[in-house]
Parts: C-alpha cells; structure tokens; sequence
C-alpha cells in the first residue's frame, strides 16, 4: 500500500478508500491496513502546522470526509472479521431442503457513514437461498442498516421525503434518493405493524 501524503489529507466520499475490494473479498487485515491508514493520515493532517492563508474552516471540510470514511472502515472491518469467523459447512440441509456453499457475493449496506461493501458467502437451493452472515447479524435486506432506517423515518415524520434528503445530505455528507427514503420508510413502517401484531 502506498505511503500517504502527510501534508494533505484525501477525502473519500465516494467510497474509494474500498476499492481494493471492489471485486474480491477482503482480510480482515487488509481492512485494518486501510482503517490505520486513514487514521494515521488525519493524526497527521491534525498535528501539521496550518499553511498560509488556511483557516479552521478549511480543516473542518478537510477532515469531515475522511472521519467518515474512517466510519465506513469500522464497519467493513466488522463484517469481514465476522465473515471469516463464521463456519459454513459445504452442505446443509434445513426444511426439507439441500443447501449448498457458493462463492462469496459481494453487497452494499448504507449506514449513517456512506455506503460499506463487504462480503459473504451465499448458501444456495432450488426455488432460493440465504447467506449466513446477513442471517446471523440480522442485516436488512433492503440495503439500509436499522440505524440509517430510524433516522430517515424520524426526520421524514416531520418533512417530506425531499426535505428529509436535503436534511441528511446536510448533516451526513450524502443521502439516499428521495425515492429510497420512501421506499425505507414505507417499509419500516411495515416491519413495525407485523411486529406489533405478533407481539403477545
């Protein structure tokens, strides 16, 4: 990994502190490499004496983006050490039905930092699968992490869908469309009303 420039610091907005694994699944190592690596570059950045006619407001847009691609990276480390911590047998059989171990698929899920790729092995069977990791952590399947899905709900109570972008995008640097927000919304709702019906 090559050594990063002290003297700036390299915002990730667009996820690119993931790229390495983009297309094949990662250690829970080389995530790590990448975590202390951003975070020695904002030690750095913090620590570095302030150029000519820089002000705390070009420190502040500076370092917001990469705090929360560090946010990203605590989270893809958490899914690819629990990945490689979880035993998946070849085969396994459950209702009735043959399940059988594929390669590993690689997924999105947006939380409040940006969206987090990782990866997980998929168990699959005629007429549909599962993967264990979402199963085991309870990932919702819709893309958004239970805590991106309160938060959108809670704000989208008080405005419209498209306010509640504008709000997000304000305080998190990016924000899912208006139609996602909609569509999260509508489905927490529909998670709680089930809930409620099958609560004793």
């Amino acid at each position: 990994m090559p050594t990063a420039d002290r003297t700036t610091i390299s915002p990730s907005a667009d996820n690119r502190e993931q790229d390495p694994w983009r297309h094949t699944a990662p250690t829970s190592d080389l995530v790590e490499a990448q975590l202390r690596d951003h975070f020695e570059q904002l030690l750095a950045f913090a620590k570095r004496d302030v150029p000519d006619g820089k002000t705390f407001y070009d420190f502040e847009c500076a370092f917001t983006p990469v705090l929360f691609a560090i946010g990203r990276l605590f989270v893809a480390l958490f899914l690819a050490r629990q990945h490689e911590l979880l035993e998946v047998p070849p085969q396994l059989h459950e209702g009735g039905r043959r399940f059988r171990r594929k390669q590993s698929q690689s997924r999105e899920i947006a939380v409040p930092f940006g969206k987090v790729r990782y990866w997980r092995t998929y168990m699959h069977a005629e007429g549909g699968g599962f993967y264990p990791l979402d199963r085991r952590l309870k990932i919702p399947a819709d893309g958004f992490s239970f805590g991106l899905n309160s938060l959108m709900a809670r704000i989208a109570t008080k405005v419209s869908y498209a306010q509640t972008n504008l709000i997000l995008s304000c305080f998190l640097n990016w924000s899912p469309s208006t139609t996602s927000i909609e569509r999260a919304v509508l489905g927490l709702g529909r998670r709680t009303q089930a809930r409620f019906e099958t609560s004793p």
